[in-house]
């Protein structure tokens, strides 16, 4: 008679229930379901029992931080964290790589510069120079080249050397805003880019004011006279008759319309040529004569 091990008995145990629950496996998954239906109690006990016996806890804690794509809060576990855990899902750091992606400028400017720093190595200046000494072998029109190559390089040397030789003196000049004497080597007008915008402010705010003149009376009569023609027509406009203010046009008031046009030979500064119309009035009758 042969005895058997504690392991193969246990192994020839396993395989045995391994054969019974995939024979009836049907039958166990509606017994399962019944008994959690019924003893609710007793399923979350035998969960918790399983769980406690069967859970290896993860040696790295989870992490809460926000993605730099969707800005949404999203829990990870340390192991598998994408891009130092700034992004919840590959799609989001794909996207955000799509839209900060740099420009062909940027690009450049890179590789110029990786370019500039290689050139520099030992390694990259031998393998410059087999390639100048090869060349310069193989064809004369490189020499040529290299030749007028340092012939600019010395012109421009030299011309950078007579520039600092014939540098510009100083000179004093009186700000046109501020009237402050100021020094420079050339001409200007203003001290500073504030007195510049000063004055760019007053020019604009006076051509402002000769807009609005010549809207108020500088292209008819005066503004005095207009004000009693206005009056005398009890601030009403000549073609609609509704009275100012506007409200709903882009001008509030009575403007001065010539009832023949200057371009048809009405008088400009004539007051049995002007009218008081409303802004839309004006600008529906054009150069018609009403």
């Amino acid at each position: 008679m042969k005895y058997l091990t504690e392991q193969e008995r246990i192994v020839g145990y396993k395989a045995r229930q391994q054969r019974y629950y995939t024979k009836n496996r049907e039958k166990l998954l509606a017994k399962s379901k019944l008994d959690k239906l019924e003893n609710p109690e007793r399923f979350k006990e035998y969960r918790r029992r399983f769980h406690e016996k069967n859970y290896i806890p993860h040696p790295l804690p989870a992490s809460y931080t926000y993605c730099r794509y969707c800005k949404e809060k999203f829990r990870i576990p340390k192991s598998r964290i994408i891009d130092n855990g700034n992004f919840c899902s590959r799609k989001c750091h794909t996207n955000y790589q799509i839209l900060n992606a740099p420009t062909d400028e940027e690009k450049r400017a890179r590789w110029n510069k990786y370019q500039n720093e290689y050139n520099k190595t030992p390694r990259a200046k031998k393998r410059i120079s087999e390639y100048l000494k090869k060349k310069r072998r193989e064809s004369p029109e490189f020499v040529a080249r290299q030749k007028n190559k340092c012939v600019r390089a010395l012109l421009h040397a030299f011309k950078r050397r007579l520039r600092v030789l014939n540098k510009p003196e100083k000179k004093s000049f009186v700000c046109r805003k501020c009237g402050k004497e100021f020094i420079d080597t050339v001409e200007r007008i203003y001290c500073s880019k504030e007195c510049s915008a000063n004055s760019k402010r007053v020019w604009k705010d006076a051509r402002e004011a000769k807009r609005m003149n010549k809207r108020n009376g500088n292209g008819g009569i005066k503004k005095k006279a207009f004000d009693n023609m206005r009056a005398e027509c009890d601030y009403k406009c000549a073609i609609c008759g509704r009275r100012e203010p506007f409200l709903d046009q882009y001008w509030h008031y009575l403007v001065q319309d010539h009832i023949t046009p200057r371009s048809k030979g009405g008088k400009r500064r004539s007051k049995e040529n002007i009218q008081p119309l409303c802004w839309d009035c004006n600008n529906k009758k054009g150069d018609n004569i009403c």
